[in-house]
């Protein structure tokens, strides 16, 4: 577990972590776009903006770890920055109730975009 914490949540997947939710916003954007010009659409509206919403909620878990983990590199630049990964990891990334943050966050990010193509089906 602590392996999948380490490969998950380190200061390098913060970039990602970003790119990802910006993919499921532009998803939720062009979404969004589809279905205010398109008059008639093979799918319900009300199913649409379920989906548009998760999406966005997607998004939102996403931005929120990509933003933990740049506070927690500001602390630690902040602080002597000691190079030793197992510190950082203790010290910075998880220190208090960040870890089950991280995970509820990740959840989240990959779960509501789930939803919202499992609805589309």
């Amino acid at each position: 577990m602590k392996s999948i914490n380490r490969l998950f949540f380190n200061f390098k997947t913060a970039y990602f972590f970003t790119f990802v939710s910006g993919i499921w916003m532009t998803m939720a954007v062009n979404l969004f776009t589809t279905l205010v010009l398109t008059k008639d659409l093979p799918v319900c509206n009300c199913r649409l903006y379920q989906i548009i919403f998760l999406f966005f909620i997607g998004a939102l878990g996403a931005f929120g770890i990509s933003a933990l983990l740049e506070v927690a590199r500001s602390e630690w630049e902040s602080d002597d920055k000691n190079p030793d990964e197992q510190i950082i990891y203790k010290n910075y990334i998880h220190r208090g109730n960040r870890s089950i943050l991280h995970w509820i966050l990740f959840a989240i990010c990959v779960l509501s975009p789930i939803a919202g193509l499992i609805i589309l089906l």
